[in-house]
């Protein structure tokens, strides 16, 4: 319960920023930034603009969160790591990375949703312009116009992104406990 509490209050803050960045990045246009994304959200969505795919991203974020530590602490367990004995950076690393690689690969179709969500009818993806109601809606037309394949679009760059920083943090997290 407290994992889930914090994704959602800290998604209470990482919702508006992601959906600023992927605004900016969707538009063709060099000389819009992310104060001109802001504007534009806030004069054409209002304050409400800025969480337009809060769910979603607790759809994705929630079940990732609970995939890894689950996929982590089993592989831990696997190796014979105890939480009073200090292992091996490279065991934690190998963990952390196994684990990053399960979740990252069961939620990203959620996180294609997610991220089509933020910048709904933005134009930047190809002068497509996408309506979503809910995320059933999403998945329904994603797969209808695109197939099932459209759902591992971004795949291994998600996977890079997340191995990198689970991987790294948590090793430095897990060395940093028997230090102090």
């Amino acid at each position: 319960a407290s994992g889930f509490t914090a994704i959602l209050l800290s998604s209470l803050v990482m919702v508006p920023a992601d959906i600023i960045v992927q605004r900016a990045q969707a538009t063709d246009d060099l000389r819009k930034d992310s104060v001109h994304v802001v504007r534009s959200i806030l004069r054409s969505e209002g304050v409400l603009g800025f969480y337009r795919s809060y769910w979603t991203s607790i759809a994705v974020w929630g079940p990732y969160c609970s995939i890894y530590f689950s996929v982590y602490e089993g592989l831990k367990g696997y190796f014979g790591v105890k939480s009073e004995v200090e292992a091996s950076g490279l065991v934690y690393f190998a963990c952390s990375t196994a684990a990053a690689m399960v979740g990252t690969c069961i939620t990203n179709p959620l996180d294609v949703i997610r991220v089509r969500s933020m910048v709904d009818g933005h134009g930047g993806l190809g002068g497509m312009h996408f309506r979503y109601k809910s995320i059933s809606h999403a998945a329904w037309n994603i797969m209808k116009k695109e197939g099932w394949l459209a759902f591992g679009k971004g795949l291994k760059a998600r996977a890079i992104w997340y191995v990198a920083a689970d991987a790294i943090s948590m090793t430095l997290y897990e060395k940093l406990k028997h230090w102090f």
